[in-house]
């Protein structure tokens, strides 16, 4: 739990426990900005992908549309959440892949919270399209594509209602606390 608070996830109260922190739609929309100028600067530093680098991109999609498929909330939030620090790991930035790792699991609540399984998969399908840019070495179009990506991701987010918002949130924390 400490972990989680530490990454503004959580928060504690004395006497009374720990309180998941529900992002207002600002936050959200902050967190978005700050992904998308995070992942299109590492894809504008990366014209070339390695063969090796798409193969780990592929399975971890492949992942992605195994939770999918399986309807597994948690694992489905966390995956597409994932993909991103994934990326900036397979590319050999550590620096943006621990960025991305706190930017991401603000999204992966966020996507717990108000994603539904049509957006989920329109995402999965997006990191398909990226991985095929990378791989042509087509990266004006790799970082369009990331750039409509988070834009949808973004307007999806800020349009779901709130009802039944908690529902497997605790699976999802259990996923980013390991």
């Amino acid at each position: 739990m400490i972990r989680l608070s530490s990454r503004g996830l959580v928060d504690v109260s004395p006497r009374r426990g720990w309180f998941v922190i529900e992002p207002t739609q600002a936050q959200a929309r902050e967190i978005i900005e700050a992904r998308r100028a995070v992942e299109t600067g590492l894809i504008m530093d990366h014209a070339q992908v390695s063969p090796e680098a798409i193969m780990r991109l592929r399975e971890h999609l492949a992942a992605q549309r195994e939770a999918i498929l399986g309807q597994d909330l948690a694992r489905r939030s966390y995956l597409l959440g994932h993909f991103h620090v994934h990326m900036a790991d397979v590319l050999g930035n550590s620096v943006l892949a621990g960025i991305l790792e706190n930017l991401t699991a603000r999204t992966v609540l966020i996507a717990a919270l108000y994603q539904s399984e049509e957006d989920a998969q329109q995402s999965c399908d997006d990191h398909a399209e990226l991985i095929d840019a990378m791989e042509r070495g087509d990266k004006e179009r790799a970082i369009r594509l990331t750039q409509e990506h988070l834009a949808h991701l973004g307007k999806a987010l800020s349009n779901r209602a709130r009802s039944n918002r908690h529902s497997g949130l605790h699976a999802v924390f259990a996923e980013a606390a390991s």
